[in-house]
């Protein structure tokens, strides 16, 4: 095991390697990092859209639903969308 003051050590150069390795891909000449990001972005674009579409769809279970009958006093009920 190694003494508590060596862990702090290895813990900086860890984190600065780190930092030396993202600073290295920054700098790459074709903008890898940039790319990423955008597709990142797009991703997330593309998934809020899917979810407010299915919202829209309303795709649930159909025992989840809404029912789509009207009671009526009298009458029964009424077979009509509502």
């Amino acid at each position: 095991m190694e003494p508590v003051s060596d862990v702090g050590v290895n813990a900086d150069a860890s984190t600065f390697e780190f930092a030396r390795c993202f600073l290295r891909l920054a700098n790459l000449p074709n903008f890898a990092l940039d790319r990423l990001s955008r597709y990142e972005a797009t991703l997330w674009r593309q998934a809020g859209r899917i979810l407010f579409a299915l919202d829209a769809l309303d795709r649930r279970k159909p025992q989840e639903r809404r029912r789509r009958f009207h009671f009526c006093e009298g009458s029964g009920f009424r077979g009509t969308a509502g």
